[in-house]
């Protein structure tokens, strides 16, 4: 039985590490066992929020959602699976389609996804 062999990263090492997984695996012969990746971020353009970059927007509304939830700010009693569910579907549709660069909503559908995006 043979030692097992992992590599981890931590943050910005996230990055670094998957790049060091793949040269060790393609280039020097070297089996991991796995690898961890700890507070990861292999997609920056995940976490920037700037003009420009609306990803961030809607990836972030589930983390803002549920800390209003736990801190009794929601105006609703949906229990944390359903409401997640239901701001996933809204980051996932309607918000990301009234973020997109080229759409064009009547004012009365902006109007709509700026309330709901405020409660």
């Amino acid at each position: 039985m043979g030692l097992s062999k992992y590599l981890a990263g931590e943050s910005y090492g996230t990055t670094r590490a998957a790049g060091l997984y793949l040269h060790l695996s393609r280039n020097q012969g070297i089996d991991l066992s796995g690898i961890v990746l700890i507070s990861s971020v292999l997609e920056f353009s995940t976490i920037r929020n700037k003009e420009g970059n609306d990803l961030s927007f809607a990836l972030f509304l589930l983390s803002y959602a549920a800390t209003a939830h736990h801190h009794k700010k929601m105006p609703t009693d949906n229990p944390p699976p359903t409401l997640l569910a239901e701001v996933e579907a809204f980051a996932t549709g309607d918000y990301s389609q009234a973020l997109a660069p080229d759409a064009i909503l009547p004012e009365s559908d902006r109007a709509a996804i700026a309330k709901k995006l405020a409660a």
